[in-house]
């Protein structure tokens, strides 16, 4: 179960029946916290309005909301937080995983605890479009080498920059951090 909290009405009244017909089903609430302080102060609200997602109802680590304020983007937000963050790529692919994004990453490599460590990043970081493929015939395609890898795709720069450090979330995460931000930055 997910909760959130939110002062603004009308796209998040959209966004919270539309979710409540999704898999997993995902609850959006609203708290006034004028009428409830206590939550206010264990939950450290600053400000107006605040989102919390708790995922599972696990209230000792919420994660806070840091998206748009529309429907749409209550909606994308919570499906990626509650349900898998990574695409299932299975079918022939041509990269549209970054079409709409300027940063496409994708894990080629079997089931296990490598993937269940990249999608656990994958659904905390919100700066790419995440992907996965067990089917090494798109492996092969897409020349990825050795057992397990993640190929981070990007609008700019070098286009591609393929994973090579020993597998950790922590190795994951630098990796795709880094190669998500452009070299070179245009100021005006």
């Amino acid at each position: 179960m997910v909760r959130t909290l939110y002062k603004n009405v009308t796209d998040f009244e959209k966004a919270a029946e539309i979710l409540s017909k999704s898999d997993p089903k995902v609850v959006l609430a609203h708290l006034d916290v004028d009428e409830s302080p206590e939550c206010s102060e264990y939950f450290k609200i600053q400000s107006m309005p605040t989102l919390k997602l708790f995922i599972d109802g696990n209230i000792d680590k919420p994660v806070d909301y840091n998206a748009g304020r529309t429907c749409d983007d209550f909606v994308n937000w919570c499906k990626k937080k509650s349900g898998p963050a990574a695409k299932n790529l299975e079918i022939k692919i041509k990269l549209e995983i970054i079409s709409d994004n300027k940063v496409g990453v994708v894990f080629f490599g079997p089931k296990g605890a490598e993937f269940e460590t990249y999608e656990k990043f994958a659904k905390v970081f919100d700066d790419a479009a995440f992907g996965h493929t067990f089917d090494e015939g798109l492996k092969s395609e897409y020349k990825v080498s050795g057992t397990t890898n993640v190929v981070v795709f990007k609008q700019f720069d070098e286009k591609r920059t393929d994973f090579n450090m020993n597998f950790s979330e922590e190795n994951v995460q630098n990796f795709v951090e880094s190669n998500s931000v452009p070299m070179v930055v245009e100021l005006n």
